[in-house]
């Protein structure tokens, strides 16, 4: 069998290729197309503090920021996706995984947390209305934001 590098089959070479390009060009329309946008909903959340602040509206500013963070660090996976090697300082490499999976982690536990006070919302209007206040969704904002610490210690 022939091999472009020592141990590792000219088929598997190719495949890895393909899927280089394939996560670089994933990452660059989710850089180009994210940043803006969070930024402009960051602004827009920013703006609006100056108001009245409702819970969505601290966790909606929560998984902006969550995004923003994940898009400060996608540059360096997609370095790394360039030629599937990580060319970087172990610190680098061991912190951008660690930033990636957690922002990952902090995005849908945030859209869950989402997705639970819009159901409180419709399914106990009265009721629900009476409890809710942003404080609430600070706190758990704060939980969800500890838990990759937690998970990774």
């Amino acid at each position: 069998m022939e091999t472009t590098e020592p141990g590792i089959p000219q088929g598997l070479t190719k495949w890895t290729g393909d899927l280089s390009k394939l996560v670089l060009v994933v990452d660059g329309i989710t850089l180009f197309a994210g940043v803006p946008a969070n930024l402009l909903a960051f602004y827009i959340f920013i703006q609006k503090s100056k108001q009245r602040v409702t819970t969505i509206d601290v966790f909606l500013l929560s998984l902006t920021i969550s995004d923003l963070i994940f898009l400060f660090f996608l540059p360096f996976r997609m370095i790394e996706a360039s030629n599937m090697r990580w060319n970087l300082s172990n610190f680098l490499c061991s912190l951008s995984g660690f930033i990636f999976y957690a922002t990952i982690y902090n995005s849908s536990l945030l859209l869950t947390a989402v997705s639970v006070e819009r159901y409180l919302g419709v399914a106990f209007p009265i009721k629900y209305r009476l409890k809710r206040h942003p404080r609430y969704a600070v706190v758990v904002c704060v939980i969800i934001w500890s838990f990759p610490w937690l998970i990774a210690v």
